[in-house]
């Protein structure tokens, strides 16, 4: 008598479930990576957006301002992943602070950081606690 062969055997699952297991230990690490990468990506073009105005703002003006609303400049409302950026200045330089809603996020910390002195020199930094 010939037997019809249908369906999989238990061991053939099993290593199936393994390689899937495997190259989602692979794969979600990778994807996590990514998604920060774009969430630095976009505060640190809101953060060089305020930083250019802030300068234009001090050719005009001669001074720094901390009003959003002084600068022509489009903040997003709503951020992903973002609160909304803080603008701190002194006589010689500004800084633009966007602190990093901490919801879902991989770093205990995650603050990115622009300043600009009055030399015209700006800095974006990514200060990522772990």
């Amino acid at each position: 008598m010939r037997r019809n062969k249908a369906g999989f055997t238990l061991l053939e699952l099993l290593i199936v479930v393994i390689i899937v297991g495997i190259l989602a230990a692979v794969a979600i690490p990778q994807f996590t990576n990514a998604t920060d990468r774009s969430r630095e990506a976009e505060a640190r073009s809101v953060a060089d957006a305020i930083l250019t105005a802030e300068a234009a703002y001090y050719q005009e003006r001669g001074a720094y301002t901390t009003a959003l609303t002084d600068l022509m400049v489009s903040v997003p409302t709503t951020l992903t992943n973002w609160l909304q950026p803080v603008v701190t200045s002194g006589t010689t330089a500004v800084t633009v602070s966007l602190n990093g809603n901490q919801t879902g996020h991989a770093h205990s910390t995650h603050i990115i950081r622009g300043i600009l002195t009055d030399a015209g020199v700006k800095t974006i930094t990514n200060q990522n606690g772990q």
